[in-house]
């Protein structure tokens, strides 16, 4: 079994001194967490998937290596099954769990006694989170009002320059969490291209802009031929 040096908060926050991640770093950092995310919700031989109910910072261990970082999701005491097609445990529970910092706003509602079960979509929630705290450098995007969690308020994305990144964010922190891209669309999201996949990406954008341009011009010329000018 690998022995973890430290949790992605520690290294975040520089709390060992050691070689502060590059962007490339932290975005190689993120991929991994969300390839493991992926695969907890994904379906397996019992046809069942895993929602995690407790992401954060701390959960995610840390291994140095050749001084390069990589990553592991841990503490599944609050994980539970449910079983592939389905997208939440149950409605409702009688008790919370979680972090409190780290919970998507869904299972944060009281209402009667009772909390709105976690389901695949609040570990989507949570691993937002994540990311907006490694891309600002250890920040909250509620600061330390996390009240506006319960209020039913987005978050200001303000702090992450990456627009790739930021754009990424605001669908993974929609207060609806039917609104909320899947993990299989974070996968394939542009954030975690490299430069090689990013110029493909361009290229391909230019190709079809190109092809819709000219199917446009095609049928203006067809419209415009149609046209009878000559004068009654």
């Amino acid at each position: 079994m690998k022995k973890y040096d430290l949790d992605l908060k520690q290294l975040i926050l520089n709390k060992r001194n050691l070689k502060a991640p590059s962007m490339a770093e932290k975005r190689k950092l993120l991929k991994e967490i969300v390839d493991g995310i992926a695969y907890l919700h994904s379906s397996h031989q019992k046809k069942e998937k895993i929602i995690h109910r407790d992401l954060k910072p701390e959960n995610i261990l840390i291994l140095i290596e050749n001084d390069s970082y990589s990553c592991a999701l841990s503490d599944f005491g609050f994980s539970k099954i449910t079983k592939a097609g389905g997208n939440s445990i149950a409605n409702t529970t009688n008790s919370y769990h979680g972090t409190l910092a780290y919970s998507a706003p869904e299972t944060l509602s009281n209402s009667g006694g009772k909390f709105q079960k976690t389901s695949e979509k609040s570990d989507i929630y949570s691993l937002g989170l994540i990311i907006y705290f490694v891309l600002t450098g250890g920040e909250h995007p509620f600061g330390n009002d996390l009240s506006k969690t319960l209020q039913g308020k987005e978050p200001t994305l303000d702090a992450v320059s990456d627009s790739v990144f930021k754009q990424l964010l605001g669908t993974m922190l929609k207060q609806d969490r039917n609104e909320r891209i899947s993990v299989d669309g974070i996968i394939v999201h542009p954030a975690f291209f490299d430069e090689a996949e990013k110029l493909d990406y361009i290229e391909k954008c230019y190709e079809m802009l190109k092809n819709a341009n000219e199917k446009t011009i095609q049928l203006m010329d067809y419209e415009f031929d149609k046209l009878d000018w000559r004068e009654e």
